[in-house]
Formats: structure tokens, C-alpha cells, sequence
């Protein structure tokens, strides 16, 4: 059986504590402007949404129309966290190989892992970042300078931003926390702030990403996934 194919999703930095936390067991993300408007064409011709693996669009009789696969899919794939770093040192830690390890710092929590080196472009890649000692964007993170954790996606589906419920918000890691004021009720934490519902953290932090993302009702894939234990 051959090893299911491994992706990089960025996350922000509240993401990464969610999912080291635990309590993160989705992400979401905006389709590409061609597969919006494949999907509004399928409404709109009467066409269902058929699966919840690769997003394939069929009519009424079962006849596939036109399929736009999720791009962090299929179902099964592992995915590994790419977020704000940094690269401290490295240095040669078996002189007698071509080995070395990079000190790699990570931005959300300030842990900081020593990652095995093994090829000429990860070497050339971890002296390049070492000089400058600068934060990357996650958006530019080799795989080598990515935490050990993985994910196994274990479901896929296509939905409009507006279709977001209470369940589905809670999972995206929004941070539950006793409120302040009222001792014994809950508020959910996006930013410092607290927030009646999971669902009112999500519309704040979903537009601050993507500004008028509900007033468009833009098409998202929502993958839901589990952490990968061995």
C-alpha cells in the first residue's frame, strides 16, 4: 500500500495553539474563482453537489458534469502546519556524514526544534534563512522546518460561507474560556477578545481574512481531520 501524499495547510498563529491544543478539527478554505462559478453553474442548471471527497458535480440522473477536486484532498491525505518561523543556526552535529540539524523557532509559541538536515537544497535553504535570522511567512516554509505533528484529512465537503453553523465553527479552534463578567457562562477567544459564540468568533475572524467573504457567500471546502498518533 503506498503512503498517503502529504500537503502543507498555513495557519495562523491562534490556529497553530488550537491544533497543538487539541481542540482544532477543521479548517476552511476559499475555492479559486473557477471552481465559484462551476459551482453557482451546477445550482443553477439543477445539478446536485454529489460527495464529500472530491467535490464532483452531477445532474439529477447521476451524470458527472465536471469535477474540481479540493486541493488539499482526497480524503486520507496527511497534512503538516506551515506557519510564521525562523531559522536560528545550524550547524554540522555528525562531521563525518553530510547530515546537519537547523535550530527552527516557531512564532506562535516560541518552541524551538532542531530539524535533521539530509539534502544539498535543504542545506542551501537552512544557510539562506540562518543569515538573516528573519520571521518567514508560513506561506514559505520548507517541509523540513515544519513541526513533527501531522493530520489525516477525514472528510471533505463543499459548502457556502454562509452555511456555517455552531458545530462547525467550534471546530475550526476558537479557544472556550469561562466569561469574565458572568461566572459559570462560556465565551469562545479570537484574538484577545471574547465572543458570545463560536460561530460570532468565526464571521470576525473569517472576514478579516477575506474581506466580504459573507456578503459574496463565497463556495469553501471545509476538511475536517484527526491527529495522526503513530
Amino acid at each position: 500500500m503506498s503512503e498517503p501524499k502529504e500537503r502543507g495547510i498555513t495557519f495562523k498563529p491562534w490556529g497553530i495553539e488550537a491544533l497543538l491544543g487539541g481542540y482544532k478539527r477543521s479548517t476552511m478554505r476559499v475555492m479559486p474563482e473557477k471552481s465559484q462559478t462551476a459551482f453557482d453553474n451546477a445550482l443553477r442548471n439543477g445539478w446536485g453537489l454529489f460527495s464529500v471527497d472530491d467535490g464532483t458535480l452531477m445532474d439529477v440522473e447521476g451524470i458527472v458534469k465536471v469535477k474540481f477536486p479540493a486541493p488539499f484532498g482526497p480524503v486520507g491525505t496527511l497534512i503538516y502546519a506551515k506557519e510564521t518561523f525562523r531559522v536560528l543556526d545550524y550547524n554540522n552535529c555528525l562531521p563525518w556524514t553530510q547530515w546537519m540539524r537547523a535550530a527552527v523557532e516557531y512564532k506562535a509559541d516560541g518552541f524551538t526544534y532542531r530539524r535533521l538536515i539530509e539534502t544539498e537544497i535543504e542545506r542551501e535553504q537552512a544557510f539562506r534563512y540562518a543569515l538573516t535570522g528573519a520571521w518567514k511567512s508560513g506561506r514559505y516554509m520548507p517541509r523540513w522546518a515544519a513541526r513533527p505533528q501531522r493530520w489525516r484529512i477525514t472528510k471533505i465537503t463543499p459548502m457556502r460561507a454562509n452555511d456555517t453553523t455552531e458545530e462547525i465553527a467550534r471546530g475550526e479552534g476558537f479557544k472556550r474560556v469561562n466569561r469574565a463578567r458572568w461566572p459559570g457562562f462560556y465565551a469562545w477567544m479570537y484574538c484577545g477578545v471574547e465572543y458570545p459564540t463560536a460561530l460570532a468568533a468565526w464571521r470576525v475572524a473569517i472576514e478579516e481574512i477575506h474581506p466580504g467573504i459573507l456578503e459574496k457567500n463565497l463556495w469553501m471546502w471545509l476538511y475536517d481531520f484527526e491527529e495522526v498518533t503513530t
